[in-house]
């Protein structure tokens, strides 16, 4: 490939592809455990450096999406992480607002 570029010069060229569009979605703590990190998960987790609260992460999801067409190409990306605050895996109290009220 160097020999190849050696002798090769810039010039302008039209480039034809066929219209796509690709998602993608990622575990990020399974990701996250089978390469070690295993301490900032569940009722172990020490993010003290970080925040006061006795803190764990419960999920991380990752979501890719890009699409190419005639018109050009888009791309977006986002990352959620949910922490928890101490044993909070149990299910909170409900609030029930069935009676009229004012607000």
């Amino acid at each position: 490939l160097a020999n190849i570029l050696k002798g090769a010069e810039d010039d302008f060229v039209n480039i034809y592809i066929p219209k796509f569009k690709i998602n993608s979605e990622l575990d990020g703590v399974s990701v996250l455990k089978e390469l070690g990190v295993q301490k900032v998960f569940g009722n172990e987790a020490d993010l003290s450096k970080i925040s006061s609260l006795p803190l764990s992460i419960s999920t991380i999801n990752h979501s890719t999406a890009i699409e190419t067409d005639e018109f050009g190409t888009e791309a977006a990306s986002v990352n959620v992480v949910e922490c928890l605050i101490g044993d909070s895996l149990e299910e909170p109290p409900s609030l029930v607002f069935d009676r009229p009220f004012l607000f």
